[in-house]
């Protein structure tokens, strides 16, 4: 499957599909999954960040002494990933976001 978010220039790829319960998020230099669906003990649906990736300023991490990117977006900017928190899903959802989280994504610049 590749996914082409609208307002960030890249591809993410993956072999499989996206489960109906994982959504992608996006807003100006940040792409993020989650799952959705799972009923709260407050009776509201659970949504849990799983992973995203997000556009940083090279010089930031730099000056972090971060080095390990995704991808150089080439307009002193990169990509790196952003793990997500750790689950209170259980059974059924509990696999598919463990599923989803084992898949390998390969990401490029779009167009």
């Amino acid at each position: 499957m590749i996914l082409t978010p609208a307002l960030t220039n890249i591809r993410i790829e993956f072999k499989g599909r996206l489960p109906i319960q994982i959504t992608m998020n996006e807003d100006r230099g940040l792409v993020h999954f989650y799952f959705n669906g799972e009923f709260g003990s407050d009776g509201n649906i659970t949504k849990e960040f799983i992973l995203g990736y997000e556009a940083v300023s090279k010089l930031a991490l730099e000056r972090a002494g971060i080095k390990d990117i995704v991808l150089d977006l080439g307009n002193g900017m990169a990509l790196v990933k952003v793990n997500g928190e750790p689950s209170k899903l259980t059974g059924t959802s509990l696999k598919i976001r463990e599923d989803f989280e084992k898949l390998v994504f390969t990401v490029t610049l779009g167009k």
